[in-house]
């Protein structure tokens, strides 16, 4: 089963997964670009579940779901796909080196959604990496974040 839900997690549509395919819509034009998740949850296990942003903004998001979910088709859309396919690298980064600290660890993340933040800091993906990330960054990131988000007109 899968739904659509606004980013407190609140479900606003469900549908059902056929053969790995499912459809929805939203307003045929979109002014001002938002973020959505996209919840898919095991029929087996209620417990076992995914939540994955949506960028809804005109044009058609293609979703393609295997043993990786792949997400294109609009701007912001391939910016979420760029956005996990980092964090990916940044997780296999980590997991390459020897004798890394958990210290070590925190700073590789945090400088990662640092980062990721500020480069969408002008859009809804970037207000929503800021919402779901920003408790993960260390205090020297959160104060570099703050700075930057501060000195925008």
């Amino acid at each position: 089963m899968a739904y659509l839900c606004d980013t407190g997690r609140h479900p606003i549509d469900s549908f059902t997964i056929v053969d790995g395919k499912f459809e929805f819509a939203v307003a045929d034009s979109v002014s001002q670009p938002y973020a959505l998740l996209l919840q898919l949850v095991d029929r087996e296990d209620s417990l076992n579940r995914m939540d994955m942003p949506v960028m809804v903004e005109n044009g058609e998001v293609r979703i393609a779901l295997g043993e990786y979910i792949r997400i294109t088709g609009t701007p912001l859309n391939d910016a979420v796909q760029h956005f996990f396919d980092g964090m990916q690298a940044c997780k296999d980064r980590v997991m390459a080196q020897t004798d890394i600290t958990v210290d070590e660890i925190r700073n590789a993340f945090s400088g990662f959604y640092r980062e990721q933040i500020l480069l969408n800091c002008d859009n809804a993906l970037g207000s929503y990496i800021y919402r779901e990330y920003f408790s993960r960054l260390l205090p020297s990131d959160r104060e570099a974040v703050e700075s930057q988000l501060n000195q925008e007109p």
